[in-house]
């Protein structure tokens, strides 16, 4: 009669690692708490998503943006308790200057590719131009974009936003430092649109003033642009002494450039109305000192009619008063 072999220490030592029954089956509550539990994230996951807001559409075929404006406006919204048709509290404002300010940014040597990206967001005669000047052999990247506040003026909305910046040059990386920009939206009737370039301001600062379109007449709109060159280049200078001459006796509000930035000069002045209180628009040749990348920025000038002429009540370059 055979015998059982006798077992070996190795096979002793496996056997105290082998289950003696099979493992049960999965009980069906189990299974259905799983189910459960998967439905629910599901819902969470989609509810989140929802929670994002709106983006801009897509644009329509002569390639501006198309956001969707809320046909009335939530009370208390904006400046002084009113908005323009809820335009502040349409989280299409913010979507839109960011995504504008991004690819505002992201810009390297090749100017056709840059316009392209831009045309889709800018309101109907806005032209960045060559609004920004890169040294050769160097690009710039956003890797971070963030609204900060939104606020409403004259019928327009201006959002500040934050973008961190990266440079390369030579295949070499470095940190270009997070700016902040005020970036002006109109509402067309296709919906928001960028209507100016961007300018710089402090971080953070809110919003400040939008130039108005009204027009002026020629003879007017030259005094103007004069008066509003001075009063920016006494700004640029410091020269208080010449900014409380232009004031009539009084120092305009002013708010300088924000610290770190640095400028060469002034390229044009758009005047306009309306006749009682213009305002002008004195572009400026600009550079953070972050980087040698240097920026057209608008510095808005608020002036007033009076007995003594054209008088400066605001220079606002955006930084801190």
């Amino acid at each position: 009669m055979s015998r059982a072999p006798r077992a070996t220490t190795d096979q002793r030592a496996l056997d105290r690692f082998q289950p003696s029954d099979p493992p049960p089956p999965p009980r069906r509550g189990r299974v259905l708490r799983l189910a459960a539990r998967l439905v629910l994230w599901t819902f969470i996951a989609l509810g989140a998503l929802r929670g994002l807001g709106p983006l801009p559409n897509v644009p329509g075929q002569d390639g501006k943006a198309v956001t969707t404006i809320p046909a009335q406006p939530e009370p208390g919204a904006g400046r002084g308790g009113s908005t323009d048709a809820g335009i502040t509290s349409d989280q299409a404002a913010t979507a839109t200057a960011t995504a504008f300010l991004r690819e505002y940014l992201t810009i390297d040597e090749d100017r056709d590719a840059w316009s392209g990206r831009l045309e889709r967001y800018l309101a109907s005669g806005v032209d960045p131009g060559t609004s920004i000047s890169v040294p050769a052999g160097t690009s710039q990247y956003v890797d971070y974009v963030q609204p900060v506040s939104t606020a409403s003026a004259r019928g327009a909305v201006e959002v500040t936003v934050l973008a961190h910046l990266l440079e390369s040059r030579s295949g070499a990386y470095r940190e270009g430092g997070t700016l902040a920009f005020i970036v002006p939206l109109t509402r067309e009737p296709r919906g928001l649109a960028v209507s100016g370039l961007p300018r710089p301001t402090s971080l953070p600062m809110a919003a400040g003033l939008t130039v108005r379109r009204a027009g002026l007449a020629p003879e007017r709109a030259r005094a103007v642009t004069a008066v509003a060159r001075r009063a920016v280049n006494a700004l640029l200078r410091r020269d208080r002494a010449d900014l409380v001459a232009l004031g009539g006796g009084t120092s305009p509000q002013l708010r300088p450039l924000p610290d770190g930035w640095r400028t060469s000069g002034i390229t044009t002045v758009q005047a306009a109305g309306p006749p009682e209180e213009p305002t002008a628009q004195v572009l400026v040749l600009a550079s953070p000192a972050t980087t040698g990348i240097r920026y057209v920025i608008p510095i808005v000038v608020s002036l007033r009619s009076g007995p003594d002429g054209i008088l400066v009540e605001r220079v606002d370059a955006g930084g801190v008063p």
